[in-house]
């Protein structure tokens, strides 16, 4: 759209006229500056875009950069735990480049000996990692026949060669020192699993030894004497595995103090010995090693019988304590019965007393009945009174031969035990 014309500045000279006025309009559109080109966004997007991935790259390149300058001050021994974000000023990092000069062998003429022979543009700590003319150099790379440039690309391949070596350094440490802790970790876990294994026994060792007691007792808790006796039998036999290894390190001591005496003795003596007295003393050695297991497993059987005979030692103990205890109660039912054993043998007496005069009766009537057979007969009551008399007879004698044969068992049981409790108080 065109735009309006401006009125024309008025003349307040006393020589304007009319055609100058008519003019002025005219020469104002002619002066007035041509409009602007429209610029393009897609292009200046995409340059924008372009300049920030180049940015990127360049930071990137930078940190590296100064992480690889970084770790070579810190092996030749200078800026050790100083990173280069802690410099306040450039003074300081030049100092830090000065030390860097000296400790890598700067020479003035030739510039550095080191092997890579790479000049780096280092950006300052203000620069905001842009290099160009506001980037900083140290001292030994701002020579005046030296122009800025950036880093070559044999440059960058050495830096990320070096960067590359020093990252896997670090991840072979942080694997030997993951391999070590998963070899502590499982260590660890096979320990745990042999101690649970040894738990999981020992209460299986309980619910057989002192739970089932109680089971079959009927009882919902377990004795004492049987919890003690399962936990004193557990403190001998952990008693016994600490003694044995207690020996058996003893052992290993002095194999050792052997060892190392005869070391000694053989590097005294190593002029002297040669290879055939070497072989001697392995075979010795050999030899030596051989008694010693043999006596080691001599050792340990017979303390293996010593513990089964304690063990048996122990059992026979606790079979005379209950033996005494059935003896104590026999004793005391011997005592409480010997009462009932005199009246038993009162009973006896009258019995046979009784059978005595039955028998007595018996014969008297045969012989009665024998005497009076010429003679008239008896009459059908005296027979019955006969019949009865000899019914109650034999009834009282029954009896008392029934009294008599229980009374001779239990004399004869009562013996038994009598006899049984005296044995075992003389063994």
């Amino acid at each position: 759209m065109a735009e309006d014309p401006e009125p024309a500045a008025l003349d307040d000279s006393p020589d304007g006229n009319a055609d100058d006025l008519d003019a002025s309009p005219q020469a104002d559109e002619d002066a007035k500056p041509a409009p602007l080109p429209v610029p393009d966004v897609g292009a200046a997007r995409a340059a924008l875009d372009a300049t920030i991935t180049l940015k990127g790259h360049v930071d990137l390149e930078n940190n590296l950069l100064s992480e690889h300058l970084m770790r070579l001050m810190m092996r030749s021994g200078s800026g050790d735990n100083m990173p280069i974000q802690s410099l306040d000023s450039l003074e300081e990092l030049d100092e830090v480049y000065e030390e860097v000069e000296e400790n890598q062998g700067f020479n003035p003429l030739g510039g550095r000996t080191s092997s890579s022979r790479m000049s780096y543009n280092i950006p300052s700590p203000s620069s905001d990692g842009r290099g160009g003319p506001g980037a900083y150099r140290p001292s030994w790379m701002r020579g005046t026949h030296e122009m800025e440039r950036g880093l070559s690309m044999e440059e960058r391949c050495d830096i990320a060669v070096a960067e590359t070596k020093s990252i896997q350094d670090q991840m072979n440490i942080y694997r030997q020192e993951s391999e070590r802790i998963l070899d502590e970790l499982q260590a660890a876990y096979d320990e745990s699993e042999l101690r649970i294994g040894e738990i999981r026994r020992d209460i299986g060792d309980f619910g057989r030894e002192v739970m089932a007691e109680a089971a079959e007792r009927g009882a919902r808790v377990a004795s004492s004497e049987h919890v003690l006796k399962f936990l004193q039998d557990r403190i001998k036999t952990t008693r016994f595995t600490i003694e044995k290894l207690r020996e058996r390190n003893a052992t290993l001591h002095g194999n050792i103090a052997k060892t190392e005496a005869a070391l000694e003795i053989k590097k005294d003596l190593s002029d002297v010995l040669h290879a055939v007295d070497f072989d001697q003393l392995a075979i010795q050695k050999q030899q030596l090693e051989g008694r010693l297991r043999d006596r080691d497993k001599e050792v340990f059987r017979l303390k293996g019988e010593n513990l089964k005979t304690e063990k048996a030692l122990e059992k026979a103990q606790a079979q005379l304590g209950v033996l005494s205890e059935k003896y104590k109660i026999i004793k005391a039912t011997i005592i409480e019965r010997k009462p009932q054993l005199q009246r038993v043998k009162e009973d006896m007496a009258k019995a046979l007393e009784t059978r005595g005069k039955a028998r007595d009766a018996y014969a008297q009537a045969v012989k009665d009945r024998d005497q009076s057979k010429g003679e008239k007969k008896p009459s059908v009551m005296e027979y019955l009174g006969l019949k009865k008399k000899v019914s109650d007879l034999q009834q009282i004698a029954h009896a008392m031969h029934m009294k008599v044969e229980v009374a001779d068992l239990t004399s004869t049981q009562l013996g038994v035990k009598l006899r049984k409790a005296i044995r075992s108080s003389q063994k």
